[in-house]
């Protein structure tokens, strides 16, 4: 798609459409409520297998828009300019299907052949292994193609492996960690990236990201100097005046686990809960009393829709991105 929508790419390129569910990321995938309900085509393998799917059961096809990145590329070139392409955002380039084995090499070629478009090839195959990976690249890789950066989706801290495999993959141009939707914290430890994107879940069942979940990794990201980009709170966002929150409430306070338990809005004025030691909490708009521990400020997260919600992150926007220099 050109000219698209989301905050982090100029541009969104499908070369192939289909997929299967692989992770917790994938519980609410927009990809297959779109092509479901407005393209009516299946999108998940049958639920009648009778075994568990793979993804060759994946109803996979081929676009018709192979063309658009030449066009994208020529812009680029007369404009001086270097667009980003995100790359498979109906499917994942990196599927283990033996149709998508072929056409991935043929994607290959028009990646090489665009210099002047940064392709963005995001994936949560990687829990393949580095053997199955390397058999998806192709012949002329080396240490990788100079407009081709390697991502990783990373939901929570159970998929941080996934960097770890990427880590042993070549790419000379750079890795990226793509944290959406995040539904857990993330630690990224000594993990060598050029690229951090976070953006919170929407959909019909979205799930809240915590506040602290999100300062905590761009403030490691800032320490390390690596760029951060904020994409979305999600349908889930602060509600009212953003404070600045202290890590004892976060970390002891089991508000949380309690929305996520009941699934209503994550705090409502004046609720009686209990924390994770078992002391009785009172709820204000914006102040958490613990009993015998005072009174501390608190982030009220509420249900208000991605648009409301916004992107807006302690006062401003998270835009940063990769050096647009190939």
């Amino acid at each position: 798609m050109e000219n698209s929508q989301i905050s982090w790419t100029h541009h969104t390129m499908n070369f192939i459409i289909g997929c299967r569910r692989v992770s917790p990321a994938c519980a609410s995938c927009y990809a297959g409520t779109l092509v479901q309900n407005r393209m009516g085509k299946p999108f998940y393998p049958p639920l009648d297998l009778g075994r568990v799917a793979t993804d060759a059961d994946s109803p996979v096809w081929r676009t018709k828009t192979w063309r658009d990145p030449i066009k994208w590329d020529r812009e680029a070139r007369e404009a001086g300019e270097v667009k980003r392409v995100f790359t498979c955002s109906l499917s994942d380039f990196l599927l283990d299907h033996p149709g998508v084995h072929e056409w991935r090499r043929d994607a290959w070629k028009v990646m090489r052949d665009t210099p002047n478009l940064l392709w963005l090839v995001l994936s949560k195959r990687w829990d393949l292994g580095a053997d199955y990976i390397a058999g998806c690249l192709p012949d002329d890789w080396g240490n990788g193609y100079p407009n081709v950066m390697l991502g990783a989706t990373v939901e929570s801290q159970a998929q941080v492996p996934r960097i770890q495999t990427m880590a042993a993959v070549p790419c000379q141009r750079g890795r990226f960690v793509s944290i959406e939707p995040m539904v857990g914290p993330v630690g990224l430890g000594d993990a060598v990236l050029e690229w951090v994107i976070v953006g919170g879940e929407s959909g019909s069942k979205p799930r809240p990201m915590h506040p602290s979940w999100v300062r905590d990794l761009r403030d490691r990201c800032l320490r390390a100097r690596i760029p951060f980009h904020f994409k979305q709170w999600g349908e889930y966002g602060p509600s009212g005046r953003l404070m600045t929150t202290g890590e004892l409430v976060f970390r002891e306070f089991s508000s949380f686990d309690h929305w996520v338990a009941k699934g209503s809005t994550w705090v409502r004025g004046g609720d009686i809960l209990m924390d994770a030691h078992g002391r009785i909490c009172e709820m204000g708009r914006d102040m958490m009393r613990v009993r015998d521990e005072g009174v501390f400020p608190v982030t009220i997260i509420s249900r208000i829709g991605k648009k409301a919600a916004g992107r807006i992150l302690d006062g401003r926007t998270w835009d940063d991105g990769p050096k647009d220099v190939l």
